[in-house]
């Protein structure tokens, strides 16, 4: 010990960085050593570490990576790899270490304000780190896999991504992209999903019937040449999807008429829409029909020539939400109210839904939010 100990803490401080798959007690005694070691070496060699410490109890296992996570989510200026730089992870062996790891899955864990919700950068932060821990690698684990999938979600519980492509990036481009589709029984790594993480991904399918009715049925009105049907979705989807957003949409079903089932085949749609897809029998064959259900209120807005059926929480007798076939003569006998689209550029029949849906389920809308 009468010799420098700065060579020795600067080896040594890069090895605890670099550590991967440590014993936890070992790490705590290294740590415990180097922050005494710096404390009584004055070399200003190792003032870089000396501040390190300081800064982020990076001797401190047990705290450094929660600070280093609380520090990320207060600086948005601030990008991961700086911020893991200026902590003392300035090699990729350090970056995908057992720090690092820990680091990432406290950041996870950071509860988020259920009114807030998080933005691109909080999931753009993600990727990156998880590209930094595995690379091109999937060697997912049930603890780090469980709070990639919860931390992802469950700060969703309350209502939806405003953004739509956020949430398309969050389901689709990340979870999907790193553990597959959900599959039946939900098995595999999304066997980690929490219940609330399960009822959040379920609500967000939704959105995938929706869109892909709007599309569809726009498809096919081009396809067909019918003007009125394809000017009427680009207003009702703003003021439908308004609502999804709010995340009070419970059930979405795509009712398709004969004529387009038989344009583009039943097993295509049926693979697309899977059990949220049912058959519209009504006397024009061109006419679909979107089921929603907001709470307790089920309404099936028609295309072309037709209405929007609402169903009040109060009628026994309306169709089940589920069933394989709809026609539409008897929608119109179970129906309690029928309203039709009219003055949608001045956003009158709008208005006027709103209000009977605000009547019957307290869901407010204001313009902005279903303008076009």
């Amino acid at each position: 010990m009468s010799v420098s100990l700065a060579s020795w803490i600067e080896t040594l401080a890069t090895a605890y960085t670099e550590a991967s798959d440590a014993n936890e007690e070992g790490r705590a005694w290294l740590g415990d050593t180097l922050r005494q070691w710096c404390d009584v070496e004055g070399h200003e060699h190792i003032d870089v570490w000396r501040r390190r410490d300081r800064d982020w109890d990076l001797f401190s296992p047990d705290d450094f990576p929660v600070k280093l996570a609380c520090r990320l989510q207060n600086s948005p200026d601030m990008s991961l790899r700086s911020v893991l730089a200026e902590a003392g992870f300035l090699t990729a062996r350090a970056q995908a270490a057992d720090l690092s790891r820990q680091a990432f899955l406290a950041y996870l864990n950071i509860p988020i304000p259920a009114a807030q919700g998080y933005d691109f950068l909080h999931l753009e932060r993600i990727r990156e780190w998880k590209n930094l821990l595995f690379g091109e690698s999937s060697a997912w684990d049930e603890v780090l896999c469980a709070a990639v999938i919860n931390g992802l979600l469950e700060p969703w519980a309350a209502f939806n991504p405003s953004e739509l492509e956020l949430q398309k990036e969050i389901q689709k481009r990340t979870l999907e992209g790193w553990f597959g589709s959900v599959p039946e029984g939900w098995t595999g790594y999304w066997s980690a999903a929490s219940s609330l993480s399960r009822q959040i991904l379920e609500r967000w399918m939704i959105l995938d019937v929706m869109e892909d009715f709007f599309q569809r049925v726009g498809q096919y009105a081009e396809e067909t040449g019918s003007i009125t049907m394809r000017r009427q979705w680009r207003y009702r989807r703003h003021f439908w999807l308004a609502y999804y957003k709010r995340g009070v949409v419970k059930t979405a079903r795509a009712l398709l008429g004969h004529g387009i089932i038989q344009a583009y085949g039943e097993p295509s749609l049926r693979k697309k829409f899977g059990d949220a897809m049912a058959e519209l029998q009504s006397q024009d064959p061109d006419q679909c029909g979107l089921l929603l259900q907001i709470h307790e209120l089920m309404l099936i807005d028609l295309s072309h020539h037709g209405a929007a059926y609402f169903f009040l929480p109060s009628n026994k007798q309306k169709p089940p939400a589920d069933a394989a076939i709809y026609d539409r003569s008897s929608l119109n006998l179970l129906k309690d109210v029928s309203k039709s689209h009219h003055g949608s550029d001045a956003y009158l029949w709008q208005s006027d839904f709103e209000s009977l849906i605000f009547d019957q389920t307290g869901v407010r809308l204001t313009l902005s939010d279903y303008s076009v």
